[in-house]
């Protein structure tokens, strides 16, 4: 908005009387007329003065005012007419900036209003092989957009006690009967826990729902004693928000919840975006509640509130925002262009088969030959010729050398690596491809969701080696009983074939699929913006009062002091033990040379790695020296995967061997 010269009361500023000259009226504006912070003042003004390039506004206030003090040194209120301020402050904590295909519709609408965005990233995305290309193109687009990653905190000492505490509390929730064929997402939740939290609550009496709540409340109360950590509290104090938004907050362990604990400390209003459709009820939980929670349904509403104790009116329904886009896509190619771009056959119609996650689908390309090989099998000469495009996951890298497509017929694999999308291309890319396609097969995706966006049939097959990642989680019913059904599902292969058999050689009117958008995604109605909703709820939540700051209660300060010989030892056993593996790592990196030289190198490292932390020498990296030397098109993504995949061998309970020789370029990554 606009702020004029004179119009000083409509915005709180203070009153000629209460100032003398204008070197006091940074100190009256900040302090307020009791000499207390956000005291006799609006508050909107108080948050102008905390940023440099808003105190403009201020001068234009004190020109008004003071116009003989300002008059002598030749500035008069001719010289700024207006200002322009952000109508509000809001600090956004992201797991990494690959989150931001999420909440880049949202991002960009609240951009376009004024308002003022900082995006605060917990860690590097791991998939953004583009060198932080993605917030380096939103800035470009936005300007009013900034961000900055979250420094390293594991020299706080209550980290340790903090995490070993918050995996805890998410375990307990996979003890429950209702989680008892939740395999998979109970030991993906067992292998971060310390082992003894991990063996005492495989005791049977944890299944017990009295028992196992009784637990809970005693984590949580030991959740409430430990400390905001000072790192994220200076991370929020640095940027004094008006609304505070943190996603995706359930992520087993997640310190974001430090992030509610400081906006609840220091007043200010707090709310979560739900990320993606599984994540209230296949991660961890929310250990501190927001003041509000932003969901896609009412099914996500019942979540929130049956298991994660929020109340139901602070929980609002906005619909799924990042599907938005999808709703008036179009094609960049006709059909024929697009299927002799990828290697099909131009004039047959082809399936779009999209891969899953490392964690529904570890192996998914054995399934994939099987599924194939059935296809091309079959006694209808329909189905037997049709395309078979697949569309590889870009987290989950599988031997692709394995198939080849000029022995399977009319098939291809396309983008041969995956693709994350983010950019205008890959968005198209990836459009396109559900668009031309004549049906969707998949295991367990979001892409699934997608592709009855776009308006096509979704199938998948139940199998045995994917039944944790298919009836072993909450959400994959979702897929085939909310509206009807979006996914068609065969308990085996050959059901699946006569399914695929019976839609490719018919006409069907898509209303099944309709009826799931309209209450999955867009709940207020199909032709209702999820965005927009989005973007109205969040501005009313940050015009609204804010809360009262609130206390640690006397109660639990007791616990603190217990607890700090605690989070003392456990901070210097990790300290103790992280100096040891160093040791080991010296002594096995050579000789006497090699130790000598080791000195000036780290402390080289060490200077570079302080040079390229400062915000200014990141961006201007990331925005004109990796686009040139990398490209778009760059091949370190392998390196990235390969170590992700070597990681995950690392904290396996099984035997490690890896073998060769290598029948691509991978050997250097190793």
């Amino acid at each position: 908005m606009d702020l004029p010269c004179c119009n000083e009361e409509t915005y709180g500023l203070p009153s000629p009387a209460r100032v003398s000259t204008p070197e006091t009226l940074c100190y009256t504006v900040a302090k307020g007329s009791s000499g207390s912070p956000l005291t006799g003042i609006g508050t909107r003004v108080t948050r102008i003065l905390l940023t440099p390039s808003k105190f403009r506004a201020l001068e234009v206030w004190s020109v008004a005012a003071f116009p003989e003090y300002h008059e002598k040194r030749g500035y008069t209120p001719a010289h700024c007419p207006s200002v322009r301020i952000s109508e509000m402050k809001i600090l956004f904590s992201l797991r990494h900036s690959g989150a931001i295909r999420n909440f880049g519709s949202v991002l960009r609408r609240l951009a376009a209003q004024g308002h003022d965005i900082h995006l605060s990233f917990v860690m590097a995305d791991k998939i953004d092989h583009r060198g932080g290309r993605i917030i380096t193109d939103l800035q470009k687009e936005c300007p009013s957009i900034t961000y900055s990653e979250l420094l390293k905190r594991t020299d706080v000492r209550w980290f340790e006690l903090a995490r070993a505490t918050r995996f805890t509390i998410d375990l307990l929730r996979y003890r429950l009967p209702i989680y008892a064929h939740a395999i998979a997402l109970r030991a993906r939740a067992e292998r971060r826990v310390p082992r003894p939290a991990r063996w005492l609550t495989k005791i049977p009496i944890f299944r017990w729902k009295l028992f196992n709540q009784a637990a809970h409340r005693l984590f949580l109360a030991i959740e409430r004693a430990i400390p905001v950590d000072p790192v994220i509290e200076a991370d929020v104090l640095d940027q004094q928000p008006d609304l505070l938004l943190v996603s995706p907050l359930v992520d087993l362990g997640s310190d974001q919840v430090d992030y509610i604990k400081v906006a609840k400390k220091h007043g200010i209003r707090s709310g979560l975006c739900v990320h993606s459709w599984d994540n209230l009820t296949n991660k961890g939980l929310m250990r501190v509640l927001p003041d509000r929670a932003y969901v896609w349904n009412e099914i996500q509403l019942a979540e929130a509130v049956d298991h994660h104790g929020m109340e139901a009116s602070k929980v609002v329904v906005t619909g799924a925002s990042n599907y938005d886009q999808w709703f008036d896509w179009e094609p960049s190619r006709g059909p024929e262009a697009f299927k002799t771009e990828v290697g099909l056959d131009p004039d047959a119609p082809y399936l779009l088969y999209l891969c899953s996650s490392p964690f529904i689908a570890a192996t998914e390309i054995d399934f994939i030959e099987e599924w194939i090989a059935a296809i091309r099998a079959s006694d209808d000469p329909m189905l037997r010729n049709i395309g078979l495009l697949v569309r590889p996951h870009p987290e989950n890298r599988q031997p692709w050398h394995r198939l080849d497509p000029s022995t399977l017929g009319n098939t291809a694999i396309w983008p041969l690596q995956g693709a994350n999308p983010v950019d205008l291309g890959a968005r198209s890319d990836y459009y396109d491809s559900i668009f031309h396609s004549c049906g969707i097969v998949g295991i367990n995706t979001s892409g699934q969701i997608e592709a009855g966006v776009v308006g096509r049939k979704v199938f998948t097959v139940r199998r045995p080696e994917f039944a944790d990642s298919q009836a072993g989680t909450l959400h994959f019913h979702y897929l085939t009983d909310v509206g009807g059904g979006l996914v068609q599902v065969g308990d085996d292969l050959a059901e699946h074939l006569a399914q695929l058999k019976k839609h490719v050689s018919s006409e069907e009117d898509g209303e099944a699929t309709r009826r799931f958008v309209r209450e999955f995604v867009r709940p207020h109605g199909l032709e209702v913006n999820a965005t927009e909703l989005f973007v109205k709820e969040l501005v009313a939540q940050g015009e609204a009062g804010g809360p009262n700051p609130e206390k640690v209660p006397f109660w639990l300060l007791p616990a603190r002091w217990l607890l700090a010989p605690l989070a003392i030892l456990m901070h210097w056993k990790i300290r103790i033990v992280r100096r040891r593996r160093k040791a080991e790592r010296v002594a096995s990196a050579g000789g006497l040379m090699s130790q000598i030289i080791a000195v000036p190198r780290k402390l080289a490292l060490r200077t570079l790695h302080g040079i390229l932390r400062r915000r200014r020498v990141r961006g201007f990296v990331n925005r004109y020296v990796i686009p040139r030397v990398a490209g778009d098109r760059a091949t370190f993504p392998k390196m990235v995967v390969t170590e992700r995949q070597i990681q995950r061998l690392a904290r396996s309970p099984k035997d490690k061997i890896i073998v060769g020789p290598w029948l691509s370029e991978v050997g250097f990554e190793v």
